[in-house]
Parts: structure tokens; C-alpha cells; sequence
């Protein structure tokens, strides 16, 4: 038999940790108890009526918004040329996806699992919080964020072997859920790398006066310089 709580109901955390106690004395056989995600009510914001917006759900606003704004082509083979850009876009949001998983899990490694969020902002996350609908407390957290880009992401992805496409503002469709994929994966790669940085002595000195004019000057300009 499967006992399964919804615990968001009940109480949240303090019914969580009742629940485990009483639990504690009593013997029970063949009985398997799922208490599955608890959550910490807050000050935050009430979630809004579509968390996690599916690829399909968000076509018909692109499709408004080509009627509106009717895309232009200087080339013969639209169909063809908008799936080369589609291609490309793929690369550049799995490149953003890739940053972000590594500086997750290096965070991991140096901060811990649970270390809490902490960035010094107004409103921290703000992509996060209008499109999961969380507020990101603990570096574990951003999991969920990663699963619903992965999960967009690999839909969008099948798209260029399956090619059920009706036509080509499909694929520019598929780039517009692909662009704010990027900007999501973008969010969740600055975060712990935000928290990384405030774990690193400030001691370089750094300013114009430290310019040699005399030898030649190397500008570096972005997170990853090649």
C-alpha cells in the first residue's frame, strides 16, 4: 500500500517534521509512505497560472506575433534557410546549457549542495521566477530550472530529424523558445558563478594606473575570453 501526503496542504515543513516524528514509534508492514516535495510558504509571490510554459503553449503568441510582424527573406529556399539558422541556434543555446551545468555543479564542489543563494540584488532570478515560478533559496534549487530547459530544449532539438514542421515559422518558433531557454540557462550560470566570486580574496590591485603605456595591452572583455 502507497501513502502519498501533499504536505503544501497541511503545513508545509513543520508538518514535514511532525510527521516524521510520530512516524517514528510506529511499526508498520507493507506500508511504503511518499511525502514527495515540501514547500516553505514565504513572503513570495503567488505562482502564476502557467509555470514551466511548454513549447506549445507559447506557439500561438509567436505566430501572433508573426502575423504582426511578418518575417522577411532575401534568399529562394526559405524552408531550408530558416532550419540552417534554426541549426545554429540549437549550437549557441547548448553551448549557454553547458556553461551552466559546469558552474553548477563546480559551485557543488566548492560551496555545497545547500549553500544558500545569496547575490545582493533587489530581485534575484528575475527570468526564474516569472517562468518556473520559484524563488531560488539554495544552489539546489536551479535543479529544476535544468530540467525544464533540458526538457524544452531536447523537444526543440528533435525537431530538426523528426521535421514535422507545417512550415518554416515553425523553426522560428522553435528559435524565439530556444532564445529564452538561452536567457534562462544565461541566469542560472551567473548565479553561483556570483557566489563563487565572493569567495575569492579581493587582494589584485587593479585600475588604469597600473597601465604600462610603454608595452602592449591586452583588453580583456567577458567571462570567457578565447
Amino acid at each position: 500500500m502507497l501513502l502519498s501526503l501533499n504536505l503544501k496542504e497541511f503545513g508545509g515543513v513543520a508538518m514535514a517534521i511532525n510527521l516524521k516524528n510520530i512516524l517514528k514509534n510506529v511499526k508498520l508492514e507493507n506500508v511504503e509512505i511518499s511525502i514527495g516535495e515540501v514547500v516553505e510558504e514565504d513572503d513570495f509571490e503567488p505562482m502564476g497560472p502557467v509555470p514551466k510554459p511548454p513549447y506549445i503553449g507559447l506557439r500561438p503568441w509567436d505566430y501572433f506575433l508573426f502575423k504582426r510582424y511578418k518575417p522577411t527573406y532575401v534568399v529562394e529556399n526559405v524552408d531550408e534557410h530558416v532550419k540552417n539558422l534554426f541549426r545554429l541556434t540549437v549550437a549557441g543555446t547548448s553551448n549557454f546549457i553547458a556553461i551552466a551545468k559546469n558552474r553548477l555543479k563546480y559551485a557543488y564542489q566548492r560551496l555545497g549542495k545547500d549553500a544558500e543563494v545569496k547575490l545582493g540584488l533587489d530581485i534575484e532570478a528575475p527570468l526564474t521566477r516569472t517562468l518556473i515560478g520559484i524563488k531560488p533559496k539554495r544552489l539546489t534549487d536551479l535543479e529544476v530550472v535544468m530540467d525544464y530547459i533540458l526538457t524544452e530544449f531536447t523537444e526543440c532539438v528533435a525537431s530538426i530529424h523528426s521535421s514535422n514542421e507545417q512550415n518554416h515559422l515553425d523553426f522560428e518558433s522553435k528559435m524565439f523558445h530556444l532564445g529564452m531557454l538561452t536567457l534562462l540557462a544565461c541566469e542560472v550560470a551567473e548565479m553561483p558563478y556570483m557566489m563563487l566570486m565572493e569567495e575569492i580574496p579581493q587582494t589584485l590591485e587593479w585600475g588604469f594606473g597600473l597601465v604600462d603605456a610603454y608595452k602592449p595591452v591586452v583588453l580583456v572583455v567577458g567571462d570567457f575570453p578565447a
